[in-house]
């Protein structure tokens, strides 16, 4: 029965647990008058499932990823931050029972209805969980994933998950612009129903895509991904795309990790690497970022200096706290893309085109203003007071010109406003894991042994999958190390 569950698309929506039928006044003895059928779940009903069930998928990835990346650390230093083996199989069933399934059907119930806003929300969504999905694993099951005739789907290349990325969301945008005969609105966790917003967040995240292209060509990378931003796209923090959540729906982040935090049962905490890029070791300057997006439980309250656990061996004093950490507080949202990211995308993108490199200096004037206003945007939205602010932006060491621009300096400030993001994993491997780009990155301690000393490049697939699906999941299965299609040369 597990093959059955595993790639039956209307399944997943009996997931939704939100409706429940009421029973007829005469029933079909052969109808079970409790169970929802596909018929009987709305649009309306499907959007924030499919938005929820892509926040949690998020978190599902990013709790792992996160310790890889060395935004996070595991208190003991026992954990995925030594680079053992991830699998990520909370993220692959969130992926595909809930957040792709549940769009998929939803496309498709949108079609028919005429409704293309429906659409294009599940199109973007869609796009969003598949590029989640293929940098983590690469080669991923999805057109064959959510026939009831498949029970054991054959995985598509991900050179090809990237072509359907794209073109659903090239069809969302289009699909945005049609009149709908049902609209979004409060069902709309994202955005209330308003599609210009919706349409600059499909933008944006075609110019995160566009760039995760850059080692296979850095100037093509940035020139598509400045085209992807050159109209309609995200002009301001009211326009990231994310779900923020409420006292009745609590942030994963405050209920998974932070919680615990307070009774002692500590799992992971901010990485040296993360608390340095901030606390003046590594750069020089002081972030006001830091008390804002770190915190203390009781047992660390007294400390008078920030410090990160070390990756592989943990230790540390900074932990994500349930009232204090802004992301992790039971209402924070948790951030797909912003407009942070979006101008990091772009000055990164107008340094490359400018010639840049991975060693050289200077850029234009707007890419170094872009670079700027991702600092900004992303302490505005953190509410970092005016003086901090200020003064930081004035530093030597951010306020260093158009000129002595590097790209050590854009995707350091993205590393920081990232934070808990997994797409920083695809920055770190598309520009190969280099010292140049990322100040100061070293392999963990006590590493597995067997990366070989290597960075750990994707995740092996669910020990489920191979017995659901074996001989397709041996074909595609590489070691760790090994660099996937989309971020090699």
């Amino acid at each position: 029965m597990k093959k059955q569950i595993k790639y039956i698309a209307f399944l997943s929506a009996i997931c939704l647990g939100l409706l429940v039928s009421s029973c007829q006044d005469y029933l079909d003895i052969n109808t079970d008058p409790t169970r929802v059928n596909e018929s009987q779940v709305t649009l309306a009903a499907m959007l924030p499932t499919v938005i929820e069930g892509t926040s949690q998928t998020q978190y599902n990835f990013a709790f792992t990823l996160s310790q890889v990346t060395q935004n996070m650390c595991s208190v003991t230093g026992g954990g995925a931050d030594r680079h053992i083996e991830i699998r990520l199989p909370g993220a692959w069933s969130t992926t595909y029972l809930t957040a792709m399934s549940n769009a998929t059907l939803m496309i498709e119930k949108a079609n028919a209805q005429n409704s293309p806003h429906y659409a294009a929300a599940g199109k973007i969504l869609l796009a969003y969980n598949l590029n989640m999905a293929t940098t983590a694993w690469e080669s991923v099951p999805y057109s064959e994933a959510f026939s009831i005739k498949t029970l054991t789907p054959n995985y598509d290349s991900q050179e090809s998950i990237f072509q359907k990325i794209g073109t659903l969301l090239d069809e969302a945008i289009l699909d945005l612009d049609k009149t709908s005969v049902k609209k979004m609105s409060a069902d709309d966790l994202v955005y209330a129903g308003n599609l210009v917003r919706w349409k600059a967040a499909a933008k944006a995240l075609k110019a995160r895509i566009a760039l995760q292209y850059s080692a296979k060509g850095a100037t093509a990378a940035a020139n598509n991904a400045l085209t992807a931003l050159s109209s309609a796209a995200m002009t301001s923090n009211a326009d990231d795309f994310q779900l923020v959540y409420n006292l009745r729906n609590l942030n994963p982040w405050n209920t998974g990790v932070a919680i615990a935090n307070t009774t002692g049962n500590l799992s992971i905490r901010h990485s040296q690497q993360f608390v340095d890029a901030m606390n003046g070791t590594m750069h020089g300057v002081f972030d006001p970022r830091l008390p804002i997006v770190g915190g203390r439980v009781a047992a660390n309250a007294a400390a008078t200096t920030w410090v990160g656990g070390e990756n592989g061996v943990g230790l540390g004093n900074v932990d994500l706290n349930p009232t204090t950490s802004w992301h992790s507080k039971n209402i924070s949202p948790i951030q797909f893309v912003t407009f942070s990211e979006q101008k990091f995308i772009q000055a990164e993108a107008e340094f490359l085109k400018n010639g840049g490199t991975t060693t050289s200096k200077g850029t234009t004037a707007a890419g170094y203003q872009a670079y700027l206003d991702g600092i900004i945007s992303n302490m505005n939205k953190l509410g970092v007071a005016d003086t901090g602010r200020t003064r930081y932006m004035a530093a030597p060491q951010v306020a260093v010109g158009a000129a002595n621009l590097t790209l050590q300096h854009i995707m350091s400030e993205k590393f920081k406003a990232l934070f808990l993001n997994p797409e920083t994993w695809s920055d770190y491997r598309r520009w190969d894991f280099s010292k140049d780009v990322f100040k100061d990155l070293d392999l963990p301690k006590n590493q597995s042994v067997d990366l070989g000393g290597k960075w750990i490049e994707r995740a092996l697939y669910p020990l489920d999958e191979f017995s659901r699906n074996g001989s397709v999941v041996a074909k595609n299965q590489k070691n760790a190390n090994v660099k996937m299609w989309i971020f090699s040369k």
